[in-house]
């Protein structure tokens, strides 16, 4: 299980794109991660309310000067009643690590895993302003 979701690559690629890294500075560090595991919040018939995708030691910022302990993105998905759901990833600033990205629902909503996982999902993935 230490391949990222399409879901998931596409997050790091907003946050990496607003830290200005270059496309192949990318996708090396890309390459580099190895997810440790994915837990699932209240999985209950194919649904969660969340995740968390925990990732192996690595040094994945190491070429940012600033490394903040969080960062923010979110995800236009029409399927849900707000219309979004929410990411945060988690960093280590002192060692420029990478450490979890938390995908999250709004209120009492949930979202099928098989959605969060698949090739081809339907959100759309965007920066916040000032991140």
């Amino acid at each position: 299980m230490n391949h990222l979701t399409t879901l998931e690559l596409e997050i790091l690629g907003v946050l990496f794109s607003s830290c200005r890294f270059k496309t192949k500075e990318v996708q090396l560090i890309l390459d580099s991660l190895h997810v440790k595991d994915r837990i699932f919040s209240s999985p209950q018939g194919g649904e969660c309310s969340g995740f968390y995708t925990h990732f192996e030691d690595n040094v994945a910022l190491e070429k940012l000067a600033d490394v903040r302990s969080e960062y923010s993105v979110q995800a236009k998905f029409d399927q849900l009643s707000s219309g979004e759901m929410g990411f945060v990833i988690f960093c280590d600033p002192a060692r420029k690590s990478l450490l979890v990205i938390e995908g999250f629902l709004y209120g009492d909503e949930r979202v099928s895993i098989d959605e969060l996982l698949k090739d081809e999902h339907s959100f759309s993935v965007y920066a916040l302003p000032g991140m």
